[in-house]
């Protein structure tokens, strides 16, 4: 999957490297295609579909029939609709199976997980990055994640106790909020770029470098496809 071409890959790390040469603060960026397999979700909504499958078959004929006797023309035929326990196991592993291939491919299977579990999935896997790729660990507690998956259409920034503790909350939010607009349109590269930048700003004004602070991790952006 290319999430995003070695030109722009080139640009954030820039974009990082001047960052980081105005402050003792470490930036991580890192994209990921997806933040779960979600292995569960075309088993669940499956089991889901081959529960009700039975329960529809037979109801239609019967709605079919109300809707024929409110038009005036009588339908016994619905009265004569029997499943029996053969048909009724044949019918739900066929719709289990059928329901389990299809929600396989990917796209139809993002679409029908909820945002929350997606938001939820996404999130947990940001935070397992934070302490991973090492931000967490900056000597001044002053690292910064910026995290995005792609699947999930989810952005995220991390910030270290120290820099949290001296920005508002609100301050953060227009950073995501404006990272997020980004990704939304397809403008993965400029969204990390305006992101770096303007907590860049905020980490020369509250920790300016000091002589001979070099950073000791690099700068590339972090691609998990």
């Amino acid at each position: 999957m290319d999430l995003v071409s070695e030109q722009d890959r080139a640009r954030i790390a820039e974009a990082i490297r001047r960052v980081e040469a105005r402050t003792s603060g470490e930036m991580v960026t890192v994209i990921a295609g997806r933040s779960d397999s979600y292995l569960w979700i075309p088993l669940l909504w499956a089991s889901l579909g081959a529960l009700l499958a039975p329960g529809i078959i037979l109801y239609l004929p019967y709605q079919w029939q109300w809707i024929m006797g409110s038009l005036g023309e009588g339908h016994d035929w619905a009265e004569r609709v029997t499943l029996d326990h053969a048909t009724v196991w044949a019918i739900q592993i066929t719709v289990f199976l059928v329901l389990a291939l299809l929600l396989r491919w990917e796209p139809l299977k993002m679409l029908v997980i909820p945002r929350g579990v997606k938001h939820h999935r996404a999130g947990r896997a940001a935070r397992e990055q934070f302490y991973v790729r090492g931000p967490c660990h900056s000597r001044d507690r002053t690292g910064v994640l910026f995290y995005v998956s792609a699947a999930e259409r989810y952005v995220e920034v991390i910030a270290d106790q120290a820099l949290s503790d001296r920005v508002e909350p609100e301050v953060w939010r227009r950073i995501v909020d404006d990272f997020v607009a980004h990704v939304r349109h397809e403008r993965v590269a400029e969204g990390f770029i305006v992101a770096v930048g303007a907590c860049g700003e905020l980490l020369a004004r509250h920790f300016p470098r000091a002589p001979g602070d070099d950073s000791k991790r690099p700068d590339d952006l972090v691609v998990i496809e």
